[in-house]
């Protein structure tokens, strides 16, 4: 019965030396679209591990597609941080500026002075946009994003399943008048073709029966 059902019983150590040293590493879409978004520390350290396993690597087609699909996204999406932060920083340096403008004759406590705070508060503001900004631009993304997709296409040449295509048949009862009829075998066929920009890829995606 073990043989039948080995994912109910519990590996011994060396069935689990033999995994660690004949298995294959196959990593999910998020994972290698996540190296668009680490540190390059992480970035770093994580080729090096793949690169220690280069030889058991290996993607279903799908996963491969996903990357290849969703990259720019991954990549837009990390642009989009940045915007963001340098949105709000910019938003909070109106504010203040506003603030103060308004609070000229005033002050915003009568006996204590409390606008100098605001003042050193704005111009904090001020100068953490700018230096974020000026980092930023000084430093473009676009090798580091390059270098990533050709690391990864690299590792996984020659390593990508190809495109497997599973089709079935749908064998029905057709009722009619409540009359049982003879059994029918469809062989209706809806198929739809996808093309893919990126690579001239094409997905194949076959459907049977009465639902589309």
């Amino acid at each position: 019965m073990k043989s039948t059902f080995q994912e109910y019983y519990s590996l011994s150590d060396d069935d689990f030396k033999s995994i660690w040293s004949e298995c294959l590493f196959v990593l999910d879409t998020n994972v290698l679209l996540r190296l668009f978004r680490y540190r390059q520390n992480t970035v770093d350290y994580v080729f090096e591990v793949l690169e220690h396993f280069k030889d058991r690597l290996w993607i279903p087609h799908q996963v491969g597609w996903e990357f290849q699909r969703n990259r720019d996204t991954k990549i837009d999406e990390g642009r989009g941080v940045y915007d963001g932060i340098i949105d709000k920083l910019t938003s909070v340096e109106n504010y203040l500026t506003s603030t103060l403008s308004s609070l000229k004759d005033f002050g915003i406590h009568p006996a204590i002075g409390l606008d100098e705070k605001l003042i050193e508060l704005q111009m904090h503001v001020s100068g953490s946009r700018e230096y974020i900004e000026t980092q930023y631009e000084e430093k473009p993304l676009e090798q580091h994003y390059e270098n990533v997709f050709n690391k990864v296409s690299e590792l996984y040449q020659g390593r990508v399943a190809h495109l497997i295509i599973m089709t079935s048949y749908v064998i029905y009862l057709k009722l009619v008048n409540n009359d049982m009829m003879t059994k029918h075998l469809q062989a209706s066929l809806t198929l739809r073709v996808k093309h893919m920009n990126l690579a001239n890829i094409y997905m194949v995606i076959f459907c049977y029966g009465d639902r589309r």
